[in-house]
């Protein structure tokens, strides 16, 4: 999975700017910070163009890895070293920019989100307050989640990852430096290496590439590469040619590397070396002269704030302009807003605090009023919502699944005994008499069911829906779909069974398996073949959902394949009750019937073959969106939202749908494929 990769800018062991270490200033480390932070800000606005700028995080750990650790070997050295003052320093660097940036999200969230998203935000900034947002990121990917780039605190899980390796270093130190110094070395390069083996065994062979990305345990390696440049080049920089192709390699790999490639893993490895070199050389040289040019110096000078208010910008600014401006236009606004708020944050929030001179248990209070502020204005924000003080006038009904109260069990003795332990794997259609077919797919074909219900009960055609969701693509597999092609088959040996099941219906995310990336987000989707062949997107689906068809008409089936229902790139509910709040009018249209067709031309080239070879027929649902070439208005009469989210259709939706599609798809479901 890719998930939006943010990057932690607080590497910083004390004083004002951020190349400043016990006293002594190097600019090309601020000028490293900035290549950073803009392959960052470039990758979170424009990730077509800067696909490899997520590698940002990694140069951050290495230099926030190496000015800590040269701090405390400084303050080892002279005896002057005190657990107390270290996190004392963190607070003052940490905290209060960390709190803005927080109440900032939590404000904006407040009327701008509602429901699950605004929940989300809210715990997220709980888990954020107590440094654990990278574990929380991780637990909280499920399906039906709204995205994660939609969550305007994701960029501090990095933040957390590096409280978390400061939670313990600073004393493995202190112990080694202490009782057995001449051991020091050894025992970071062993910890290094355990957790550069774990980063790449668990992201390429395994299941848990996530895990990999977001817990310490698989990043502690990048923290320590700095700490290690800091053990071996205790006084002088190097002289030398190889930082100007360290630049080059490191901007290459911000440029040219996918955000499809597995990460960490092996990959992340390139900007590791780079920005040690570049540590290391920078600072003279033919590339001094690019690493201390006022301009990147700047920019990383503010940007810790710059790092902490990109991300929320981006996020609210997306959403809430979403259909007003083009999307490259927004993200641009977001970046000037974001420099602009970076500088105002640096000046009188960052420096008036670092230069403060309090007392050292002032700072410990501080932390503590901090955390509960932060903790008091989430528990405010999750109770009371700008939503629920509102009278809305748009219902929104929830997601319908199998576990909703209108779903009626059907239990079949002969259902493959492994689903036997979910109460709902095959629900009733309908009535129990006459079942004619069955409706198959993925979580769309989910949302469907209520109007395939009543489409049974209007036309006394009966069906089944089986629960269980598949990509429908024979022999396939993918991350989220490990087990797709084992259910395949067996549910193929169900139906077999069932001789009066005349037909099946197929209702999925076509575009998603045809194209391989979701809209909203632009995350790609891989889906391997079991045989091993390889191929496009387009190619894999062509062959998966043909084998597919051509295996059900072997057995006597008919099959009826249901279009994509148009994804409308964002919520669909926040978007009405957003006009609801500004009293603006409900009569709001989806994408057009050009942007739909374009989504789905793969889709429907297939589809055409299909239904001109006889192995299915197809039901286009272009009419029941787009009347006469126009899209139809998202809010059904009595004020129902049509979508759950951004392309599941809601069950009114769904009812509406199948009411527009009645007779062609009873024609379908009767008449065989020719």
């Amino acid at each position: 999975m890719r998930i939006p990769n943010q990057s932690d800018n607080t590497a910083l062991h004390d004083g004002t700017t951020s190349g400043l270490i016990r006293g002594q200033y190097y600019p090309h480390i601020d000028g490293l910070r900035a290549f950073a932070i803009l392959s960052v800000l470039l990758y979170h606005a424009f990730p077509a163009l800067c696909s490899g700028g997520y590698m940002g995080v990694d140069v951050f750990f290495v230099i926030s890895g190496y000015l800590i650790t040269k701090g405390l070997l400084t303050d080892l050295d002279k005896g002057q070293y005190s657990i107390s003052a270290f996190y004392v320093r963190r607070i003052r660097r940490i905290l209060p920019a960390y709190l803005a940036v927080i109440l900032f999200s939590l404000g904006i969230g407040l009327v701008l989100f509602y429901g699950e998203k605004l929940l989300l935000l809210t715990s997220a900034a709980k888990a954020s307050a107590f440094f654990i947002a990278n574990i929380y990121f991780d637990s909280t990917s499920g399906y039906f989640a709204p995205a994660a780039h939609e969550n305007a605190l994701l960029n501090l899980w990095s933040l957390s990852v590096e409280e978390q390796f400061y939670i313990f270093f600073p004393l493995l130190l202190a112990f080694f430096h202490k009782w057995t110094p001449r051991h020091l070395k050894l025992a970071i390069w062993i910890v290094s290496f355990i957790s550069l083996f774990l980063n790449i065994y668990v992201t390429h062979f395994t299941a848990q590439a996530t895990t990999a990305f977001f817990w310490l345990p698989f990043r502690a390696w990048e923290l320590m590469a700095g700490s290690l440049l800091a053990l071996h080049v205790r006084d002088n920089f190097l002289k030398s040619r190889i930082g100007l192709l360290a630049l080059v390699a490191l901007l290459s790999a911000f440029f040219l590397i996918s955000n499809a490639a597995p990460f960490p893993g092996v990959i992340a490895i390139i900007p590791i070396v780079c920005a040690v070199v570049l540590l290391l050389c920078g600072g003279s040289g033919p590339i001094r002269h690019i690493m201390e040019s006022r301009s990147l110096v700047f920019v990383g000078k503010i940007s810790y704030s710059l790092y902490l208010f990109h991300w929320p910008l981006l996020v609210f600014c997306r959403y809430g302009l979403h259909g007003y401006i083009s999307s490259p236009v927004i993200n641009l606004m977001a970046i000037f807003l974001s420099f602009g708020i970076s500088i105002l944050s640096w000046r009188y929030i960052e420096l008036p605090v670092r230069k403060s001179k309090w007392k050292s248990s002032r700072y410990f209070y501080l932390a503590f009023v901090i955390i509960a502020i932060t903790l008091a204005s989430t528990y405010i924000v999750r109770k009371v919502s700008v939503w629920e003080v509102l009278n809305k006038k748009v219902h929104v009904e929830q997601y319908w699944d199998g576990h909703a109260p209108s779903a009626q069990n059907y239990p079949d003795p002969d259902w493959p005994q492994s689903e036997n332990r979910t109460p709902h794997s095959l629900m009733l259609l309908g009535e129990e008499q006459n079942i004619q077919y069955v409706l198959w797919g993925d979580s769309h074909a989910m949302a469907l069911a209520p109007g395939f219900h009543e489409f049974s009960a209007a036309t006394g055609i009966n069906g089944l829906y089986i629960n269980r969701k598949h990509t429908l693509l024979e022999n396939t597999y993918s991350d989220t779909y490990p087990d797709n092609a084992e259910w395949i088959e067996q549910i193929l040996s169900w139906l077999r069974t069932r001789q009066e099941i005349r037909t099946v219906v197929l209702a999925n995310r076509w575009a998603v398996r045809s194209q391989g990336w979701i809209n909203e987000s632009g995350k790609k989707v891989t889906y391997k073949r079991h045989d091993e062949k390889t191929g496009t997107a387009a190619e894999i689906f062509e062959t998966g959902i043909t084998n597919l068809c051509r295996r059900l008409r072997n057995i006597g089936k008919n099959v009826v394949i249901i279009s994509s229902v148009p994804e409308q790139g964002i919520s669909v509910p926040e978007i009405l009750n957003r006009f609801a709040l500004f009293r603006l009018n409900h009569n709001v249209t989806g994408v057009t019937l050009k942007e739909y067709e374009e989504r789905q031309k793969e889709a429907a080239a297939v589809f055409q073959k299909l239904e001109k070879s006889g192995l299915a027929r197809i039901v286009w649902v272009t009419s029941a969106f787009f009347r006469h070439g126009n899209s139809q208005p998202l809010l059904l009469p009595g004020q129902t939202c049509m979508y759950v989210d951004d392309d599941h259709l809601s069950p009114s939706g769904a009812i509406y749908l199948l009411n527009n599609i009645q007779e062609p798809l009873k024609d379908a479901i009767i008449s065989p494929c020719k």
